[in-house]
């Protein structure tokens, strides 16, 4: 069986950046760090200081961000990153963000971005999860409204997948060429088309199989017609099923957009909770004993556009670990039950209908 050599489960953001930044002080060949937001605040700020002492002592050190996610970036930034040995490249760049401005601005890469979230140490250690370099997610400056979410680390063999992915994403300025990448069981992503596929199969053919148990936290909720009819029909056959969404989300017309489903969902008996502290962000699939910790949503968008990195957990460990988050992040939701609720009228089936139109912009 394919295993990790060790799985570092994070349900703390403070916990997970003193870690990350703690492996980037003992680096001693490489950083590379792929993200789909790196804030300018001041834990970006701390991350570069420790990237640019990394880079002084003579370790490879990139960054790779999105156009998007990281719009306050400019070709000053860039300049600036690289007097202190970071090379930042970003992945689809904003007219600003390049030195070819607007002539190298296509609008058909603008719907396609970068959503990965890992850091690879040394290519022997890796983080991965949901979070953004961001002080949104840390309680030390945040507070109770810092975000929810679910990070990993992990060490082994199949590092190599994540390590072809980055230099694939850094060498091809996003026009995405892997054509031949091998299958790591421990590694999902969608560079391509074939993968995104594939991803999305084995997704579906997790919850067609269960026998106990589908438990999914996802901020942002448009599932395709097979996934919905997948958890209509595990939650017919008895199966717990269970979805985690946001009641706060940090894209405000998105609670609208997640609770278009929850009728035809509830009907079956899938229970649907809705976190109330914070804004939840974190990226877990618990299937049984398949569970990933990673980037991808369930929604048109990861399906369908941007780029993403899931990490399977292995261990007993680390399943029990999520499993217990879980079921502390329902106990802290409001389960929301819309059969009981007078939600069905003209507007809303209108609402559901245009959102379909635009399945691949959520």
């Amino acid at each position: 069986m394919n295993r990790w050599k060790s799985e570092t489960v994070y349900h703390s953001g403070d916990q997970f950046f003193s870690d990350l930044l703690s492996a980037i002080d003992k680096a001693q060949q490489s950083v590379l760090i792929e993200t789909y937001i790196f804030a300018k605040d001041r834990l970006g700020t701390d991350i570069l200081k420790h990237l640019a002492a990394a880079a002084k002592r003579g370790c490879e050190v990139k960054v790779l961000i999105d156009g998007v996610g990281s719009m306050d970036w400019n070709i000053f930034d860039l300049e600036s990153a690289e007097t202190h040995g970071i090379e930042v490249r970003i992945f689809h760049p904003l007219p600003w963000q390049s030195t070819g401005g607007i002539s190298q601005f296509v609008w058909s890469k603008v719907n396609t971005r970068n959503h990965r979230k890992t850091a690879i140490i040394d290519s022997q250690l890796a983080f991965a999860g949901g979070l953004n370099i961001s002080d949104f997610h840390l309680e030390s400056r945040q507070g109770r409204n810092a975000w929810r979410d679910t990070g990993v680390s992990v060490t082994g063999k199949s590092i190599s997948a994540l390590l072809k992915v980055f230099w694939a994403d850094w060498r091809s300025s996003g026009k995405i060429k892997l054509k031949s990448m091998p299958h790591y069981p421990l590694v999902v992503v969608n560079s391509t088309a074939r993968q995104k596929i594939a991803a999305h199969k084995q997704f579906i053919g997790h919850v067609a199989n269960a026998q106990k148990r589908v438990w999914i936290s996802t901020p942002y909720f448009f599932p395709d017609l097979r996934l919905i009819q997948s958890l209509n029909h595990c939650a017919r056959r008895g199966i717990d099923v269970r979805l985690l969404l946001p009641r706060k989300n940090d894209v405000f017309f998105m609670k609208w957009v997640n609770r278009s489903f929850y009728r035809r969902l509830n009907r079956s008996g899938v229970k649907i909770y809705e976190y109330v502290p914070s804004t939840l962000h974190a990226k877990v699939r618990l299937i049984d004993q398949w569970c990933t910790v990673g980037s991808s949503n369930v929604n048109g968008r990861s399906l369908l556009r941007d780029l993403e990195t899931d990490i399977v957990l292995v261990s007993e460990k680390s399943i029990n670990l999520i499993a217990e988050q879980f079921e502390v992040d329902c106990m802290n939701s409001v389960e929301m039950d819309f059969l009981s609720e007078n939600y069905g009228h003209f507007w809303k089936n209108l609402f559901d209908k245009l959102l379909f139109i635009f399945k691949g912009w959520f």
